[in-house]
């Protein structure tokens, strides 16, 4: 979370659409990146089935569509008061407050750790995958180039 409050900060102060671009697609890349590890965490915390961990996992299924919400109010009014690269700014300011927050909330992740092994490495299936990652770009290529306009179809 401290990486996407840089990341934030630095898509701010981005000069051209292409910076901005490649900062928010790495914000993007972070964002996708710790929604599972924080589901796991949430499940080792809370092992047993009870009231509690119902309430923590609709707590924290809640905070993707509020963040939605109050995200875009939020930077809609902050783009209204000063310029666009405000809404980057206090996104930055929000993180760097969860940060410290969760820095003296979050328990420490006591489990066992394996180390990277051969064996691991060699059990990875490294053609499904890119076979998955290939596919999964055609087929989005293909979406994008159906709804061209008829005649030579223009790159990606």
């Amino acid at each position: 979370m401290a990486l996407f409050a840089v990341f934030a900060l630095a898509s701010g102060f981005s000069k051209t659409p292409l910076q901005l671009d490649i900062l928010n697609g790495v914000m993007g890349l972070m964002s996708a990146a710790s929604v599972p590890p924080a589901q796991g965490m949430l499940g080792t915390i809370y092992q047993r089935p009870s009231k509690r961990k119902n309430k923590v996992f609709a707590c924290f299924s809640a905070g993707n569509p509020m963040g939605f919400v109050f995200g875009s109010i939020l930077s809609g009014i902050a783009t209204q008061l000063f310029n666009w690269r405000a809404s980057f700014f206090l996104l930055a300011i929000i993180y760097v407050v969860v940060v410290a927050i969760a820095f003296f909330t979050v328990p420490v992740d006591h489990t066992r750790k394996e180390k990277m092994s051969f064996e691991a490495v060699k059990k990875f299936d490294v053609v499904g995958t890119v076979l998955t990652v290939a596919g999964i770009g055609m087929f989005s290529g293909a979406l994008r180039q159906a709804f061209l306009p008829p005649g030579p179809r223009y790159p990606l």
